[in-house]
């Protein structure tokens, strides 16, 4: 449990000098997405980086409770203040989420703790992703139900999960051919939930493992943007329990509309 510890010992420590270090992205109209590496997956995003560190604050909170929920005890200290201690701009969206960003904290090299940890938190994601699947009634309808033209459905949303790690892994492989393509992990989302999580924790992360201190911060780039495994890791988890996340909020929603209930809330 050494990677808890870590954690645990990082939070501690910024808790006792009333700050929180974050990293933020923001554009030149101020739109901004903020992360709190401390909180494995918390983010904010908003209109202004004042919005995306007040859902940031909450999202914590979130994070806190789901840490706690799986076990893993965090500080229950809270800082006085958050403190953005590096902002690089914004090449993404931030209203939509969409993150590009490499931080001084991404060119670090990774430990295996850090490595280990992310399989365990993929590994919780999934189990309450999967957990959430399986209360849905009228299983097939609420799956591709279509609640908002232009927005996915859940079946979309879960192939997207899925094919977002293959994408990841490919971010910094020197050879991506060694994992194939990702129309090669099965025909259907859950198929390739499955099978490209195997893959993601068997091969990606195993070779992380393997890796020489000398390779464990080297960079990549794809189209403008600047990978190391270290971000990829963090990427991963965030990218699982945003859509969690989302989910929360959408099944509730695609359950009322297929069982005749009106819908509220935004999806």
């Amino acid at each position: 449990m050494e990677d808890v510890q870590t954690l645990q010992d990082a939070q501690r420590r910024h808790a006792a000098s009333h700050t929180l270090p974050v990293y933020a992205e923001a554009n030149e109209r101020g739109e901004a997405i903020a992360f709190a590496f401390d909180w494995p997956g918390a983010c904010g995003w908003g209109a202004s980086l004042d919005a995306a560190l007040s859902k940031l604050e909450r999202d914590i909170a979130f994070t806190h409770s789901w840490l706690l929920s799986h076990g893993i005890e965090c500080s229950n200290e809270r800082p006085l203040r958050l403190t953005v201690v590096e902002t690089a701009p914004a090449t993404g969206v931030p209203l939509e989420c969409d993150s590009e960003g490499f931080f001084t904290w991404d060119a670090n090299p990774y430990t295996d703790h850090e490595v280990d940890f992310t399989q365990k938190l993929l590994g919780f994601g999934r189990e309450d992703l999967l957990r959430l699947m399986e209360g849905l009634q009228d299983r097939e309808a609420a799956l591709n139900l279509r609640l908002v033209e232009g927005k996915r459905t859940i079946l979309e949303i879960l192939d997207h999960i899925a094919i977002a790690e293959w994408w990841y892994a490919t971010r910094v492989l020197p050879d991506p051919s060694v994992v194939g393509d990702w129309e090669d992990y099965g025909n259907t989302a859950f198929q390739r939930l499955s099978s490209i999580r195997a893959m993601f924790l068997h091969t990606f992360l195993a070779g992380l493992r393997d890796a020489p201190a000398s390779e464990r911060c080297r960079t990549f780039c794809h189209m403008g943007e600047t990978w190391s495994a270290r971000k990829v890791l963090r990427r991963a988890v965030w990218h699982e329990l945003l859509h969690y996340k989302q989910l929360l909020r959408l099944v509730p929603k695609v359950a009322a509309a297929t069982a005749g209930k009106p819908a509220v809330g935004a999806v």
